[in-house]
């Protein structure tokens, strides 16, 4: 017996800023929230179509390396990247795959923290330890994880 088949007739594609309101709304009320990501920027600790959780902050406080949702305040699009450096009240984000920063967002407007990631490698960053998260945000944050990431995937896929 086979698995079930999945229609796409009833699937809803979301524009960013609607699922950057349906996020903030859903982590005030206290929910984590399930979404399958798009995009390449944070390759590979995060893949297209990845699934991942996205849990409301509580009491917990972001910190250097973690994976975070900012919702830009200017535009209201949702950035889903690592804190690279975390100042008082703010913090600076960078996809892992990207060159740039994505700039210093208020630390009010991170609205969640990435709890688990799900795909067929079966591998969790999250259950790294501080010591590797911290790392990866200073090799994200220099650049080196950048060009390492490029290389590798030039060179395996």
């Amino acid at each position: 017996m086979g698995e079930p088949s999945i229609s796409t007739k009833n699937v809803i594609e979301f524009s960013n800023v609607s699922v950057g309101i349906l996020i903030k709304a859903l982590t005030r009320k206290k929910k984590t929230i399930r979404l399958k990501a798009r995009g390449i920027s944070m390759f590979p600790a995060i893949r297209n179509k990845d699934i991942i959780t996205i849990a409301p902050l509580n009491d917990y406080e972001p910190e250097t390396g973690d994976i975070v949702v900012c919702i830009d305040k200017s535009n209201q699009n949702v950035v889903i990247h690592r804190i690279i450096k975390k100042f008082e009240n703010t913090v600076k984000t960078k996809g892992d795959f990207c060159f740039l920063s994505d700039g210093i967002y208020p630390l009010e407007s991170v609205t969640g923290y990435i709890l688990k990631i799900e795909n067929d490698l079966k591998f969790s960053y999250f259950s790294i330890n501080i010591r590797y998260k911290k790392l990866f945000a200073f090799l994200s944050r220099v650049n080196v994880l950048t060009f390492a990431v490029r290389f590798l995937k030039k060179i395996y896929l």
